[in-house]
């Protein structure tokens, strides 16, 4: 699905699949995660640079942790992330009732804010941690509705829970394709939907500032091509990023949003992403 200037002008599925039909995010939930922590942060829930109060950290380095940390992906948590069959990553993903309790159990390998390894276990940290300023679980799940879903139009989001309740934010966001769109052409609107605003002032750059130690290819929860991983794409361009494949790329100087939820795994993706999108750029061009 491709929007230019907040308009449709390409829109395609395979056999079996329609408008209506709910796709998996794989690791696009992150972004969403950086949603909500913005709109919480808009709220004055939240303060993303102040350490977290979370009871386990509170005798070592790991008090330090901060919310910027985990979404910049440097908490400094030891992580493995290769998805061989006893990675943490699997472990957490397939064994574990409680994922984030397991994440945040890990051990501090460097401290906090000083090097970067991708984790999908700091997002399910930061999705326990925010379901537990609210006073139940229900109270979450009508606030992450109501303040993050609905200004989007979205009505029919499955976000899938572990066996503690908490919404799996590094994996598992069913939504359709259309969804997905809408969400991109947010952060493309700076964070706004018509006239009114969803994220903060000031978000959308905080979220494309590159980590300190990403190479500039991350900034929170969400991918960056400044480091010119898309040879033939705009440097400005960012994006959301799912393990088999699913991306919303966000193109500030052209107005586009890409979305793709055709099926590309890591590491040798099917898709030539770089191609492809080299490609709708010089279509949305003429």
């Amino acid at each position: 699905m491709v929007l230019h200037k907040g308009g449709v002008v390409a829109e395609r599925y395979n056999d079996g699949i329609t408008p209506d039909t709910k796709l998996l995010s794989w690791s696009v939930a992150k972004s969403f995660v950086n949603a909500l922590i913005g709109i919480m942060v808009k709220d004055s829930l939240l303060d993303i640079h102040a350490p977290m109060d979370i009871p386990e950290w509170q005798g070592d380095g790991r008090k330090a942790i901060t919310i910027n940390d985990l979404m910049q992906m440097q908490s400094g948590l030891k992580w493995n992330e290769d998805y061989s069959a006893r990675s943490d990553v699997n472990i957490m993903l397939h064994c574990e009732s409680d994922m984030g309790l397991y994440a945040l159990s890990k051990p501090l390998e460097y401290e906090p804010g000083t090097h970067w390894q991708y984790s999908s276990g700091s997002t399910n940290i930061a999705m326990r941690y925010l379901r537990s300023r609210f006073p139940s679980q229900e109270a979450f799940l009508r606030y992450m509705h109501s303040r993050l879903f609905a200004p989007l139009g979205i009505y029919g989001a499955v976000f899938e829970q572990d066996m503690s309740g908490t919404p799996l934010g590094s994996s598992y966001l069913y939504i359709t394709a259309r969804d997905f769109a809408r969400f991109g052409q947010m952060y493309l609107d700076d964070g706004c939907v018509g006239n009114e605003r969803i994220l903060p002032e000031g978000w959308v750059d905080y979220t494309r500032t590159p980590a300190a130690n990403s190479g500039d290819c991350y900034g929170a929860y969400f991918k960056l091509n400044g480091n010119g991983k898309y040879q033939d794409i705009p440097r400005d361009m960012y994006w959301c990023d799912g393990h088999d494949g699913q991306c919303i790329f966000i193109f500030p100087s052209q107005q586009v949003v890409v979305v793709i939820l055709g099926f590309s795994p890591k590491p040798n993706n099917l898709i030539d992403f770089n191609a492809l999108l080299k490609d709708i750029l010089n279509q949305t061009r003429c």
